[in-house]
C-alpha cells in the first residue's frame, strides 16, 4: 500500500485561488490554464530520482517512480501535509521547470517522442536484460516475432537526419518503406538504441497496416472460375426488380450510364471475371507502389494477394449490372499513394472528375490518421472529391481494429467499447469547490449530475490476468502544410486515480510516461494512449478521469478502450469491470467526414451487426445499412467484409439514376432512404440510418 502520499498545503490554497479566479478575456484562455497548470506544479513539484518508488501493491505492473510533479499536483481532495522541504520561494521553482523544459525540449529532437505501451514494456525489458517478453503480445507472438526480433513501425521526420545510419545502427531489416512510415525487423536487444535516432518520431509494434490484409485473401497461384454468383443483397434489396425496369415505356428515352470507382488495395482475379461476373471492359489504375493492380506484391509473386476489391466490384456489378468500373489500387497506410488516387479520380486538374460513385474499401481507426471528427489527411484529401459533386460511400467500419492493434489477430477483443462527448470544466471537483473548474472534465454521462458525487470519474476493474488498452483522440488535427503530421496545440491526459483508506490518490497519468512528449507542440497528434495490465491475484479498481494539460479545454473526444485477459485469452475474469460509456458515435475514419455517405452493416436476417459502428446524434452518417455476409465468386459464401454493405448502396443509387435518368446521387439517395426497411424500431438513428436497403415501397422481403 502506498503510504506518504503528498497533498496540496493549505498556505498554496490563496495563490491558486488568486490564479484561477482572476478575470480573464477570452483569447487569454489558453495562457491561463497553463498557467494553473504550471503554478501547481511550481508549488508542488519535486522530482523524485529515477528508481526510488513508492512500496508496491501486490500485482501492480504500474508503480510510479516517485511521485512527479504532474502526479503532485493532482492531489487528492482530501486536505493534508506535504512533507519536508517543499515550501520554498515560487520563483526558484518557476526558474527550475522552465530549465527542465528547455532540456526535455532539446531531448525530444534525439530520439522517438512518442512509443506505443507495450513497445515501451519491451524496451524496459531489454534495458534490464531480461529475456524477450513474448507473452505480452498475446497471440500476435508469432505475427511480431522473427527469433529474437520484433517487427516495428516507426513514423519519421520527414527530412530529418539520416535514417539509414539509425536503422544501421540498431540493425533494422526494412520490410518496407514509404515517405512517412518504414516498417522494419529490429533485434530485441537493440531496442534502447532504437530512442536515439533522431529521424523517428514515434514507434509502435507493427500490426498489419491495412485492414484489408486481416480479411481472407486467395493465393496467387489460384485460379478464378467464372460463374454466375449474385450476392443475396440484390433479391433482398429488390434491385432484381429494378434491373428489369424498361424506362422507355415510362417516358424515359434512354439510360443513362454511371461510372462508378472502386479505391481498394488491390482486384486479384479481376481479369478471369471480365465478361462474366464483371463487364467486359474495366478501367484500372494502380498507384500502390508496391503491388500491381491484382493487389500482388511485386517483389514476392508468390505470396498472398489482395482480393477484396475485386469482391466490391462484383457486388456493384451484381446490383447494376451495365455500370461502368474503375478499378483503383492503393495503399491506404501512404498518404502518397492515396492523394494520387485522388488526384486520378479528380480529372488531374481538368475539373471534370472520371466517375459519379466511388466506394472506398478502406477504413482508418482515429489517432495517427486523424482526429475521427472529420479532421486528417484521408478526410481532407476524399473532401476534394466530395467537392466536386462526387459521392463517397464508405461503410462505418468495425469495431475489431483495437483488436488488431493489441494482438494482430482478425478475433475481436471480448470486451471493447466506446466513448464520445465533450470536455466541460465547470465545477471544482478536486479542491472542494473553492474553485469554478479544476482542469478535469465534469461529466462521462448525460444524465448525470456534474455538481454532484464524483462524476468527473469512471470507474473500471480489472481481475487477475486482465489487461485494459486506452485511446483518447480528441478534435485538434490541424495540418497547415498538409504531410499528414499534425501541429497540434492542445493536450489532454488520461489519470488513474485510486481508493486508499477512504481516500482518493493518484495512481498514474498518461502524462508522466516515459518518452511521452505529448505536450500540444508541433507534429504532436491529438492522441494519447495508455494500458494496464493486472498480474497479481487481486482485483484492482481505478478511477478515470480527463484533465486538460494544456489546453483550452472545449474539445469533443473520442475514448476507445479494449481488454482481455492474458492468462486466458478471450475470457476476461469475472471481476472484471468495464468503464461506463456512450456506445454512440465509434464510427471508423472516413465515415466521419461530412459529404461521406457512411453505410452500416446489417445481416440478412435484417439485424445490426454487433460489430458495427454507430453514428454520432445529428449526423448524417449513417445513411443506410446493407448487408456484407454474402456470396461472390472471389470468397465464395465465406466473404464477410464490411465494406461489401457500402458496394451494396453504390450499385443501388447508381441503378436508380441509371433506370430514371434524370435523378442525380443525392436524390437517389434520398428515395433509397425514404424506402428503407426499418429494422432497429427506432429509424432514423444512429445505428442502421434510415434503415436496411430497400429499392421497393413496402415490398421487400424480411430476410433471407
Amino acid at each position: 500500500m502506498m503510504t506518504h502520499i503528498q497533498r496540496l498545503p493549505r498556505f498554496l490554497i490563496p495563490l491558486l485561488g488568486l490564479i484561477l479566479l482572476a478575470p480573464t478575456p477570452a483569447a487569454e484562455r489558453v495562457r491561463s490554464r497553463r498557467a494553473v497548470t504550471e503554478a501547481r506544479r511550481e508549488a508542488l513539484g519535486r522530482v523524485v530520482p529515477r528508481g526510488q518508488s513508492h512500496p508496491a501493491r501486490p500485482g501492480r505492473t504500474r508503480t510510479p517512480a516517485g511521485l512527479t510533479p504532474l502526479a503532485a499536483a493532482r492531489l487528492s481532495r482530501f486536505g493534508g501535509s506535504m512533507g519536508p522541504g517543499l515550501g520554498r520561494d515560487v520563483g526558484t521553482a518557476a526558474a527550475r521547470l522552465r530549465r527542465q523544459r528547455v532540456m526535455a525540449s532539446r531531448s525530444r529532437q534525439q530520439g522517438p517522442r512518442r512509443l506505443s505501451p507495450l513497445v515501451r514494456e519491451l524496451v524496459a525489458a531489454s534495458r534490464r536484460g531480461a529475456a524477450l517478453p513474448a507473452h505480452l503480445l498475446g497471440e500476435a507472438s508469432t505475427d511480431l516475432l522473427d527469433g529474437d526480433r520484433i517487427r516495428m513501425q516507426l513514423l519519421l521526420r520527414p527530412g530529418v537526419g539520416n535514417l539509414d545510419r539509425d536503422l544501421s545502427a540498431v540493425s533494422a531489416e526494412v520490410i518496407r518503406s514509404t515517405p512517412t512510415v518504414v516498417t522494419v525487423w529490429v533485434p530485441y536487444d537493440n531496442l534502447p538504441r532504437l530512442l536515439k535516432a533522431e529521424t523517428v518520431q514515434a514507434v509502435r509494434l507493427a500490426r498489419r497496416p491495412a485492414r484489408d490484409e486481416t480479411r481472407p485473401r486467395l493465393a496467387a497461384a489460384t485460379s478464378l472460375a467464372a460463374g454466375a454468383v449474385v450476392s443475396e443483397g440484390v433479391a433482398l434489396s429488390g434491385a432484381d426488380v429494378w434491373q428489369g425496369f424498361d424506362s422507355a415505356r415510362f417516358g424515359v428515352e434512354r439510360e443513362t450510364p454511371v461510372t462508378i470507382a472502386i479505391v481498394d488495395t488491390g482486384f486479384f482475379g479481376y481479369g478471369e471475371l471480365l465478361g462474366s461476373e464483371l463487364p467486359a471492359t474495366v478501367t484500372t489504375a494502380d498507384f500502390a507502389p508496391a503491388w500491381d493492380i491484382e493487389g500482388c506484391l511485386i517483389a514476392a509473386p508468390l505470396d498472398p494477394c489482395f482480393a477484396t476489391g475485386t469482391a466490391l466490384a462484383e457486388i456493384v456489378s451484381d446490383m447494376n449490372p451495365t455500370a461502368e468500373l474503375i478499378l483503383v489500387a492503393v495503399d491506404p497506410d501512404s498518404i502518397s499513394s492515396f492523394q494520387q488516387a485522388i488526384d486520378y479520380l479528380a480529372g488531374s486538374g481538368s475539373g471534370v472528375p472520371l466517375a459519379s460513385i466511388v466506394v472506398g474499401g478502406a477504413v482508418w481507426a482515429p489517432g495517427l490518421s486523424g482526429d475521427g471528427f472529420g479532421a486528417g489527411p484521408y478526410s481532407r484529401m476524399i473532401s476534394q472529391l466530395t467537392a466536386q459533386g462526387v459521392s463517397w460511400i464508405n461503410d462505418l467500419g468495425d469495431l475489431d481494429f483495437l483488436s488488431f492493434l493489441l494482438y494482430g489477430t482478425d478475433t475481436p477483443a471480448p470486451a471493447r467499447d466506446h466513448w464520445t462527448g465533450p470536455f466541460v470544466d465547470q465545477v471544482d471537483h478536486l479542491f472542494r469547490g473553492q474553485f469554478d473548474a479544476d482542469g478535469y472534465m465534469d461529466q462521462w454521462l448525460p444524465d448525470q449530475d456534474p455538481q454532484s458525487a464524483e462524476t468527473w470519474l469512471n470507474e473500471f476493474c480489472l481481475g487477475p490476468g486482465d489487461y485494459i488498452f486506452f485511446d483518447l483522440v480528441w478534435d485538434d488535427w490541424v495540418d497547415v502544410d498538409q504531410d499528414g503530421i499534425p501541429e497540434t496545440t492542445e493536450d489532454y491526459a488520461l489519470d488513474f486515480w485510486e481508493r486508499i483508506d477512504g481516500k482518493l490518490v493518484l495512481f498514474d497519468t498518461s502524462s508522466s510516461l516515459p518518452d511521452n512528449f505529448q505536450g500540444g507542440e508541433e507534429g504532436d497528434y491529438p492522441w494519447d494512449t495508455f494500458d494496464m495490465f493486472n498480474s497479481g491475484s487481486e482485483t484492482l479498481c481505478y478511477e478515470l478521469a480527463i484533465f486538460a494539460e494544456f489546453a483550452l479545454g472545449d474539445n469533443r473526444f473520442h475514448l476507445y478502450w479494449a481488454a482481455d485477459n492474458l492468462t486466458t485469452p478471450g475470457q476476461l475474469s469475472a471481476s472484471f469491470q468495464a468503464p461506463a460509456s456512450i456506445t454512440a458515435g465509434n464510427r471508423m475514419i472516413p465515415a466521419d467526414t461530412p459529404g461521406v455517405i457512411g453505410v452500416g452493416t446489417s445481416s440478412l436476417t435484417d439485424q445490426v451487426e454487433p460489430f458495427s459502428p454507430w453514428g454520432l446524434e445529428g449526423e448524417a452518417s449513417p445513411a443506410l445499412c446493407a448487408p456484407a455476409d454474402v456470396s461472390t465468386v472471389t470468397f465464395a459464401d465465406g466473404g464477410f467484409v464490411t465494406s461489401f454493405a457500402a458496394a451494396h448502396v453504390a450499385g443501388a443509387v447508381s441503378l436508380l439514376m441509371q433506370k430514371l435518368g434524370f435523378v442525380t446521387t443525392t436524390e437517389a439517395l434520398e428515395l433509397l432512404e425514404a424506402r428503407a426497411r426499418d429494422i432497429t424500431g427506432a429509424a432514423p438513428d444512429v445505428q442502421c440510418g434510415a434503415g436496411r436497403l430497400c429499392m421497393l415501397t413496402g415490398r421487400c422481403s424480411e430476410g433471407l
